[in-house]
């Protein structure tokens, strides 16, 4: 048997451990041989590091080892080779069993002893290369050999952690160096320690084990800390970390003395923030050295960070070390000179319940703090009057917040707002005009040295009270000088709506009253509608802008929809233009006016008797109103009307109870006739009268509409209110192609009225002698078609009830010859019941004494007695 390997070893050894059986070899100097030529000459394997290739003063272990020859290290071994460099070569064996991959080459080197330290010329170890390479089942291994961990390259002086820390997917070896030992804090040859390595690697994971190794230790990675939480603000948009990994980062790299929460906040990241308070971060936990997130959060974080503590319930009654509440320290936070994020932190805190009364000691108000020159926050201002804060309040030296609001106009104007209106009864009894107008007080327009009255002052300052009471009593002003966003008036906040609207009532009053003067004035022929002169439409939609209502105006002969103060101007003189009339409808109905609102008239006056009901005020609805007052209206105004929702079923009495397709056909518009159709409008609607618009039609000759109607599936069979069909009004109208298509669909010409007229009867002699001609004949051929098809059914009738008839005959025949039959017996029967009953009567005496015998034994006079007694017996029995 050959001798045992000889074995050098690095760490504990158990010599007398038994050897496997594989390992028993005879000794042979020509296997030897064999083997070593099999090294030389076997085919090379790749390697990962060229610098542990071949050299010329190898020997056969690191050709053995190269090529990854196991019988024949395990030869060499046991024939007293060493496994370690000892030709000096720079070329380990471990080294290069490591580079290669090889396990099992490497345990039977570190089985016989070989040196684990050994390092490369570039000073790498076997752990090294191991790590480099990826060969987590090597770098277990040399972990169980006890290796140096804290072996510095040549030229780069990093250790193996450098190394682990510089590849991704090694937390696990990262993990295992830092339990065996592995210096956290050293540095490579440009200064960076692993966990820096780590982070510039992006190993992120790797970093936090590392960082995380050196927690409790202040001082310890300091720099690193701060590149990871960086590294964190950095990408965390986009989603290339986890919550679970922030929060493992944040847990490494946060101060002892601090928390997660706090970092968060600091860092100013309302996203961490909330993160770590859905993790179940307490918003009220202090530090060791007291400091509350909500403190921190007003001292160095924007509103977001702050909205979320307040979110997640932060307490708002706290105070902090110097005994500010959390309204005193937004003013002294990072963010105070910020005027939008201090109006949100406010709104904030005080919505929440956070105390808007507190003083600071010298009594000023957070009020006095917010207008003065250092802030001067009129947003601010508004939201703690809202909250309470009394806007008279004095501060140490007699001052309200208007005595330090002097510099800002927007933050007196706030605080003018809310002052009292109690002065107005007085402004009032200023503005009263007197009987004798040298006597008069009245102020209202008077200027002061820039120009301005008293309603510029009451409107600038948003005090509707007086702008009221200015207006009540002459003040005037120009529109177009308080249109929302010309002036200062905007029209998105509350306090300038009310403003804004009262000047557009106003307005509109005025004007409304000129337009009035100006229509009972004389009429001239070239002079321009009062209404379009006085309510351009540029001035229309400025008064919509500031407030004025289209379907609430305020009281003037005009009436209250602006729909209706425009409609009412078509019919008079002069016309407004088809142009202004259009923009006017399309501008009030994109505000919202409604389309469908109807308005009362008083019934036209009649010389009939019914003429007292037709005086009452009787309503009219917009499409029917502009089709009877203004039949050539722009179909583009009409299709607007449509667009806006104006609906086609709604009457208007005023009008006989006509739809707006019947005041279409009236007006002969089948391009209007056409599209209401479109819309679904009923074909057969009736006014008040029973009449249709194919009635309607078929009277005034419109042959097109008609047969639309007709296509839409408009009745033939109705009747007005006189009994008129269709088809005698056709005969009035006297279009034969009416009477032909009506006779078509069914329409008969031997109806009557109610008069008892026919159609034929109802042809108007007004009408050309051709036409007439061929409308008579027309009729008249349907007469007798109608009259001929009477007749044939009659008879068909007749003939298909001629058996029934006969049979019918006849069994009334046999009725009435049964009941013959039996009304004898029922007489027979009624005078029984009439006699007494024979019962009660004593039987006949047979009276034989009038019977002549002329013997004892005369036969002759025996059988007359018998038959005299057979008589008075069947007589007596006939009377039972």
């Amino acid at each position: 048997m050959e001798p045992p390997i000889p074995v050098h070893h690095a760490r504990g050894f158990d010599m007398g451990e038994p050897r496997p059986r594989g390992l028993v070899r005879k000794n042979s100097k020509l296997q030897t041989q064999v083997e070593v030529l099999r090294c030389r000459l076997g085919k090379p394997n790749a390697i990962p590091d060229t610098t542990l290739g071949p050299a010329k003063n190898w020997t056969p272990i690191y050709y053995a080892v190269y090529h990854q020859r196991e019988a024949a290290l395990t030869h060499f071994l046991r024939h007293g080779s060493s496994p370690d460099d000892t030709e000096g070569v720079g070329q380990p064996p471990l080294c290069i069993a490591t580079a290669n991959g090889n396990l099992e080459i490497v345990k039977i080197l570190l089985d016989a002893g070989a040196n684990v330290d050994a390092t490369t010329r570039a000073g790498e170890t076997a752990l090294h290369m191991a790590i480099k390479n990826n060969h987590t089942d090597i770098v277990d291994l040399l972990l169980e050999a006890g290796p140096e961990l804290e072996v510095h390259t040549t030229d780069t002086n990093e250790t193996p952690l450098h190394y682990a820390a510089s590849k991704s997917g090694s937390l696990a070896t990262i993990v295992s160096l830092l339990r065996l030992g592995a210096k956290y804090d050293s540095s490579n040859s440009r200064g960076q320690s692993p966990a820096e390595a780590a982070l510039l690697a992006n190993n992120i994971q790797g970093a936090v084990a590392i960082i995380r190794a050196a927690h409790g230790q202040r001082n310890k990675l300091m720099k690193e800390k701060d590149l990871l939480l960086k590294h964190v603000e950095r990408n965390q948009g986009r989603f290339s970390l986890g919550n679970e990994l922030i929060a493992d980062i944040f847990s490494a790299a946060c101060d002892p003395d601090s928390t997660v929460l706090i970092e968060a906040i600091k860092r100013n990241d309302a996203g961490l923030v909330e993160m770590f308070l859905n993790k179940g971060a307490d918003p009220d936990r202090a530090t060791a050295k007291g400091d509350r997130p909500i403190f921190v959060a007003l001292e160095c974080a924007a509103a977001p960070v702050v909205q979320t503590l307040v979110k997640h319930k932060a307490d708002l009654a706290v105070r902090d070390a110097k005994g500010q509440s959390v309204l005193q320290a937004a003013f002294e936070g990072s963010f105070a000179q910020d005027k939008d994020s201090m109006s949100a932190i406010l709104d904030c805190l005080l919505s929440n319940g956070a105390d808007a009364t507190v003083t600071y000691q010298d009594g000023t108000t957070l009020l006095h703090r917010a207008v003065s020159s250092r802030f001067g926050y009129p947003k601010v201002a508004q939201l703690l009057l809202n909250s309470g804060v009394r806007v008279n309040a004095l501060d140490g030296n007699g001052n309200t917040a208007l005595h330090l609001a002097t510099h800002s106009r927007p933050c007196i104007d706030v605080l003018l707002k809310r002052l009292s209106e109690e002065g107005i009864s007085t402004i009032e009894t200023l503005l009263i005009q007197k009987v004798d107008k040298r006597t008069s007080w009245n102020c209202v327009g008077h200027e002061d040295h820039d120009g301005h009255d008293a309603l510029y002052y009451a409107i600038t300052l948003r005090k509707a009270k007086f702008v009221e009471a200015l207006l009540k009593s002459g003040a005037m002003f120009s529109l177009k000088e308080w249109v929302p966003g010309r002036g200062p008036l905007d029209a998105s906040v509350e306090s300038d709506k009310h403003v804004t609207k009262l000047l557009a009532q106003h307005e509109w009053m005025r004007r409304a009253s000129v337009v009035r003067r100006q229509s009972a004035g004389p009429e001239m022929e070239s002079q321009k509608s009062p209404f379009a002169t006085m309510f351009p439409v540029k001035d229309l939609r400025s008064m919509i802008t500031m407030g004025l209502s289209p379907n609430a105006l305020p009281k003037t002969s005009l009436g209250s929809s602006l729909l209706w103060a425009i409609l009412r101007q078509i019919p008079l003189q002069p016309p407004l233009p088809p142009k202004y009339l259009f923009d006017a409808l399309h501008l009030i109905l994109e505000h919202r006016a409604d389309p469908n609102v109807g308005t009362a008239r008083g019934g036209r006056r009649t010389p009939s008797p019914q003429a007292s009901a037709q005086d009452l005020p009787l309503t009219l609805h917009t499409l029917t109103f502009l089709l009877e007052e203004y039949p050539t209206v722009d179909a583009d105004l009409v299709t607007l009307l449509l667009t806006k929702g104006t609906k086609l079923s709604l009457a208007s009495p005023f009008y006989g109870g006509r739809y707006p397709l019947h005041s279409a056909v009236k007006a002969n518009r089948i391009d209007l006739v056409d599209e209401f159709l479109l819309q679904r409008a009923d074909a057969n609607c009736v006014d008040l009268e029973g009449r249709t618009p194919l009635l309607i039609a078929a009277e005034k000759g419109f042959w097109e509409i008609a047969e639309a109607l007709l296509s839409r599936g408009a009745k033939v069979d109705l009747k007005d209110a006189e009994g008129n069909t269709v088809l005698h009004a056709a005969a009035v109208g006297g279009s034969q192609r009416i009477v032909s298509a009506l006779l078509r669909a069914g329409c008969e010409a031997s109806v009557v009225n109610g008069k008892k007229q026919t159609p034929l009867q109802r042809v108007s002699d007004n009408i050309e002698a051709k036409e007439k001609d061929k409308i008579v004949y027309m009729l008249k051929s349907a007469e007798a078609r109608e009259s001929a098809d009477a007749i044939r059914k009659a008879q068909i009738k007749k003939e298909a009830k001629a058996p029934e008839v006969k049979t019918k005959e006849k069994n009334e025949h046999k009725v009435k010859a049964r009941e013959q039959t039996r009304e004898p017996r029922k007489d027979h029967a009624r005078q029984q019941q009439a006699r007494p009953s024979d019962i009660d009567k004593p039987l006949p005496v047979l009276d034989r004494s009038k019977v002549t015998l002329e013997g004892k034994d005369d036969k002759r006079n025996s059988s007359a007695a018998e038959l005299a007694d057979w008589l008075a017996l069947s007589k007596m029995m006939d009377n039972i």
